[in-house]
């Protein structure tokens, strides 16, 4: 571990223990989740792809989104009745 980690490690543990107990609770709790969480395929697969930059959908609005998942559910509705 370098020099610079071990500081960044100290700054965050200090900056914890400085958390009044609610937001220190949130933290733990994060934490918890990431310790024991692993991902689906589905999920998994989808990390993969972000990280190699494959099989991206950009969307110029919110709503742009929106259309488009909400047209998506609707062609998965049509393909399996």
């Amino acid at each position: 571990m370098t020099t610079t980690q071990i500081a960044e490690r100290e700054t965050l543990y200090r900056r914890i223990l400085e958390l009044p107990d609610e937001e220190f609770a949130h933290v733990s709790q994060y934490v918890d989740n990431l310790e024991g969480h692993k991902p689906n395929k589905e999920t998994a697969r989808a990390m993969r792809d972000i990280q190699d930059q494959h099989d991206l959908v950009a969307f110029d609005s919110i709503d742009e989104m929106f259309a488009a998942l909400k047209e998506e559910v609707e062609q998965e509705k049509y393909a399996t009745a």
